[in-house]
This record gives structure tokens, sequence and C-alpha cells, in this order.
């Protein structure tokens, strides 16, 4: 989401809500508490738990309590801003797109998915770590 759409969200609670909408669109559903934990790198729910109740306070997402899968964006972004990105950002993305004849789509839906992969792989070797 655009940072001037997130006015009164802290940089955690952005962190949180970039979150949820990453892992949406990757797995075309809601994820759950503990795909947002791995994905921030936390090793508990409970943290995220508090952070998903000040989003849905602020009126940025809604959920049923108790209910998996049930966290939903409310989309506060004005259409013209929905899909920009930053000018370096965006610079370096055209520049790429034109060099490698790819869309743009597909280039961020790669990176997204090389991106959360990685970090679900970082989670796993954790995990391993503690086990040993």
């Amino acid at each position: 989401m655009n940072g001037s759409a997130l006015n009164g969200l802290t940089p955690t609670l952005i962190k949180v809500l970039n979150t949820i909408v990453i892992l949406t669109a990757l797995h075309q559903r809601s994820p759950s508490l503990q795909e947002i934990a791995n994905m921030l790198g936390r090793t508990s729910k409970s943290g995220v738990t508090t952070q998903i109740g000040r989003l849905a306070e602020r009126g940025y997402i809604s959920f049923t309590p108790r209910q998996a899968y049930s966290i939903r964006v409310i989309d506060r972004t004005p259409p013209a801003m929905a899909s920009s990105l930053p000018p370096g950002i965006q610079a370096l993305l055209d520049r790429y797109c034109r060099r490698h004849d790819e869309e743009p789509i597909d280039v961020i839906a790669d990176a997204v998915t090389l991106f959360i992969d990685q970090r679900e792989c970082d989670v796993r070797r954790d995990d391993v770590a503690v086990l040993s």
C-alpha cells in the first residue's frame, strides 16, 4: 500500500498490513496468523494478533475472531495511487522490463514469490537449528 494512504499507522502496523496484502495476493486467499508471523520473522502469533486488532480498529482490515483465514483488507487507497510505486523503483522496473521484454506485473509476481520462498526457507532453517 502507498505510504500516503497509511496515515496514523506505525511502521510495525504498515509492515503487518503490507504482509497481509502480499500474502493475500500470493495465495489468493486470506493469510493465517502463522503465515503472517512467519513472513515477519516472528516466532509467536500473539504479537500478530495484537497488530491485527489495531489494524481493524483503525479501519484498514476486517476479520472474524477465532475464524481462520478471515482477514480482509479494506481498500482505502484512492484508485490513482493503488498501482503506483516509488519513482526510483518504477524506473528500475521499467528499465528491467524493456531490457528483458517482460511485463511489469510478471516481474513483480516473480519477485514477491522469490521473497516469500526465501523467508519461508529462513523460517524452516531456524526451526531446524532449534531442534539441533
